[in-house]
């Protein structure tokens, strides 16, 4: 609550709070706070079982999941040798210590966080720089 009051401030100057906080796509936002709050969620949850370096580790598997959710979300042709390579890049960035579900943890918060991305870049598109 205390990192919205320079924030207000900051819109205050701006001469546009309202405009700031005032939104058309209540949806969006909530999917997009939902998608980033799971993000953070599941990614410190898997620090319990595993390892940071481990977690970071499967971490940086988040781009392969921009495959996943264009065929999903985009509907985007996906051929076969490009599921064989996602499929050996994910299974070689797992560390050997790793639990299994300190790994689905980390993959759940790794794809929440490409969710949240998606989300906010296609707001981006619809505001303006001050909100």
């Amino acid at each position: 609550m205390l990192a919205l009051v320079p924030l207000i401030i900051w819109l205050w100057v701006q001469g546009s709070v309202l405009d700031g906080i005032r939104t058309r796509n209540v949806r969006g936002h909530f999917l997009r706070g939902l998608a980033g709050t799971g993000g953070l969620y599941f990614s410190y949850r898997s620090l319990l079982y595993i390892s940071l370096t481990d977690a970071t580790a499967i971490n940086y598997a988040a781009p392969l999941f921009t495959v996943l959710l264009a065929a999903l979300l985009l509907h985007e042709k996906v051929r076969h040798h490009r599921w064989v390579a996602v499929g050996y890049l994910f299974l070689g960035n797992l560390p050997e210590s790793t639990t299994v579900i300190g790994a689905i943890l980390v993959v759940l918060g790794g794809l929440y966080s490409v969710l949240y991305e998606r989300y906010r870049f296609r707001r981006s598109r619809v505001i303006n720089a001050s909100s």
